[in-house]
């Protein structure tokens, strides 16, 4: 199994223990069946339609015949993760203290991605944005006493793109975490409190 499938199926296997997917009153065909865990046509769409936020390209995903064997295969990806998490309750991990907070470090980094990618910029960022970064760190370089050496804008143009996507996300985290922090106080007993705050 290669490290994409893997990613991807333990990410499925946490949508799974997380209840994905799991409809009220689900009548549409049964795709798959996994332990007596019924996969339905409608389950299966709303995950895809999870997946691929892009409702046109979602719906292509679901009726094209050219995609049957991608859309196959990805069935058998959530088959196969919901599997794991039935054999992993079996076997009783789902009890693990470990486990447990192993499981919560993956949900929270999934909702902090998620966040991120709906508050991400959809549209490129225009010239001006890029020069108003590369200028705030010529700046920072001035600042630390490193200004020598830094390389005009023209020469690092093709690499403005990444760098303002990762300060974004890096702001777009902060503010999440802040939020998140303030709708949900944080307290410590005096012993236990970390130094970064």
């Amino acid at each position: 199994m290669n490290p994409i499938h893997a990613c991807g199926i333990a990410g499925l296997a946490l949508m799974a223990t997380l209840g994905c997917g799991k409809m009220s009153k689900d009548t549409s065909k049964v795709i798959a069946n996994v332990a007596g865990e019924k996969i339905t046509e409608k389950a299966f769409a709303e995950t895809i339609k999870a997946m691929v936020p892009d409702e046109a390209k979602a719906k292509e995903i679901l009726t094209s015949a050219p995609l049957r064997e991608k859309r196959n295969e990805f069935l058998g990806q959530v088959a196969k993760a919901k599997a794991l998490v039935v054999y992993g309750k079996a076997q009783g991990l789902d009890k693990d203290p470990a486990i447990q907070l192993r499981m919560e470090q993956m949900a929270a980094q999934t909702y902090v991605q998620i966040l991120m990618e709906r508050r991400l910029a959809k549209t490129p960022p225009t010239e001006a944005e890029l020069k108003a970064v590369y200028d705030e760190l010529v700046n920072e370089r001035k600042a630390q006493g490193q200004a020598q050496g830094v390389p005009p804008y023209e020469q690092v143009k093709a690499q403005m793109p990444m760098i303002y996507k990762q300060r974004q996300e890096a702001k777009i985290f902060e503010q999440i975490v802040k939020e998140a922090t303030q709708k949900s106080p944080i307290t410590y007993a005096d012993d236990y409190k970390p130094a970064q705050m």
